[in-house]
């Protein structure tokens, strides 16, 4: 999926997101995202790749697993976790010029 350059007041919420050849969600130059309750896996590229000129964006209680699988699929501890850290760059990646981007909790597999 595309959040692409001019849209506004996006939400993504309740979809299954898996196996796509890439990214599973992107965004770039958009406002106004909500991403919520989602199942977000298998995707042979990061599960959401938050790009530049994107602002006001929600990632939040979506669940992740087996994203990056171009890399091999990581088995690690199950974990719940609010904001962004590196053990998460695989499910999300923030990355160029953004602001207001919140991780909220979100559950890794």
């Amino acid at each position: 999926m595309l959040c692409y350059k001019r849209s506004r007041n996006t939400t993504i919420r309740r979809c299954t997101v898996e196996n796509n050849g890439s990214c599973g969600i992107v965004t770039v130059g958009s406002t106004g995202v909500v991403i919520e309750s989602n199942d977000i896996r298998l995707n042979r590229a990061t599960g959401i790749y938050v790009q530049d000129g994107t602002s006001n964006c929600q990632i939040a209680q979506n669940s992740f697993y087996g994203n990056y699988s171009s890399q091999g699929v990581v088995d690690r501890t199950d974990f719940t976790l609010d904001g962004w850290a590196s053990k998460i760059e695989r499910d999300i990646l923030v990355r160029g010029v953004t602001s207001d981007i919140r991780i909220l909790s979100n559950y890794y597999k």
